[in-house]
């Protein structure tokens, strides 16, 4: 973690990715870096070339598997403070630099309240790479979410995409996680290597992919855990802050529950429904009770019952309307 190793520059030309000296195992510090930087990480130009037909509808990379429908909890602490963290892969789709995105919907939340949401695109190209597009981030002030600076996309204003999972991530391996230097986006990530088994609340495994990850605007390190087959299952702060996330479960949801048309999505608040998506489509969402599982459901016309089932058939009645952004509503 602490050598420097050797320059090294990837090209990818046989897919039309080209990295030019830019996510090789790394390069030497400036005079000019943090203080507080490692030694790998990398300076210097950065120029990832994407070329929308060389990427594929699937990110199946096996530390990185994103399938619609899937949602990953997470539980732990940032500071003294219980947090949850839920990334849902959803449905929908988001073109940059013309490569078809996933999106996906990260919420974090403090006793049972969102905190910050993020709408997160990713792709993968045929190599294996999944590649971090871009992101929507909104952060609460005043009571309500607002587009935060470190929000960014590919393209841009000088926004340029980065790696988040290599597709054979060897160790020693260094590269950037995603590019846009006036919102203090750089985040870059180095390869440890393979780790012994790892326990978390979600289960049990014998071998894990272990990242090292480092960004200037805190500046702090966070060192990742991967499971093959899952993703990620424990991050926690080794530098510049204390923050430790564990993997609790992972839940899978139907496109269609009994032939209804419920689909699901992480709702807004605790007992909250999504305006929108009760003016603009006909569905309604709510955090179910503690333990359930969050559905859309389709509201009921003309009264539109202000009720929802979760997955495993528990209704909840819904007490609050907010307003909310056409991004919580999966089209």
């Amino acid at each position: 973690m602490k050598a420097r190793p050797a320059r090294t520059a990837l090209v990818f030309t046989s897919m039309g990715v080209a990295l030019v000296a830019v996510l090789g195992i790394g390069t030497a510090s400036s005079p000019a870096a943090t203080r507080s930087a490692p030694g790998w990480v990398l300076h210097g130009s950065y120029l990832p070339a994407i070329h929308p037909t060389n990427f594929v509808a699937t990110i199946d990379n096996s530390y990185f598997p994103l399938t619609p429908g899937t949602a990953f909890h997470y539980e732990g602490r940032s500071g003294k403070t219980p947090q949850t963290d839920d990334m849902v892969v959803t449905h929908r789709t988001r073109k940059v630099l013309g490569v078809t995105c996933t999106v996906v919907r990260d919420t974090v939340s403090e006793h049972g309240r969102p905190i910050e949401r993020t709408f997160d695109w990713y792709a993968q190209d045929k190599r294996g790479n999944v590649w971090y597009m871009g992101e929507d981030s909104l952060e609460l002030k005043n009571g309500h979410f607002v587009r935060a600076s470190d929000s960014w996309e590919g393209g841009v204003n000088g926004g340029k995409p980065g790696i988040i999972m290599p597709a054979h991530p060897k160790a020693g391996e260094v590269y950037r996680q995603e590019y846009y230097p006036p919102g203090g986006a750089l985040d870059q990530a180095r390869v440890l290597g393979h780790a012994a088994s790892i326990t978390v609340p979600d289960g049990a495994f014998e071998r894990s992919l272990v990242t090292l990850e480092w960004s200037p605007v805190e500046p702090q390190l966070e060192k990742k855990y991967y499971v093959a087959g899952i993703g990620e299952v424990q991050e926690h702060l080794v530098q510049g802050g204390h923050e430790h996330f564990e993997l609790v479960r992972v839940t899978h949801y139907p496109a269609s529950e009994s032939g209804s048309s419920a689909r699901p999505y992480p709702p807004p608040g605790v007992g909250e429904i999504c305006k929108c998506a009760v003016e603009r489509i006909p569905y309604v969402v709510v955090r179910p009770p503690a333990g359930r599982v969050p559905l859309l459901e389709p509201a009921t016309r003309p009264k539109r019952e202000r009720r929802i089932r979760d997955y495993e058939g528990i209704t909840t009645r819904v007490r609050t309307l907010v307003p909310c952004s056409e991004q919580c509503a999966e089209g």
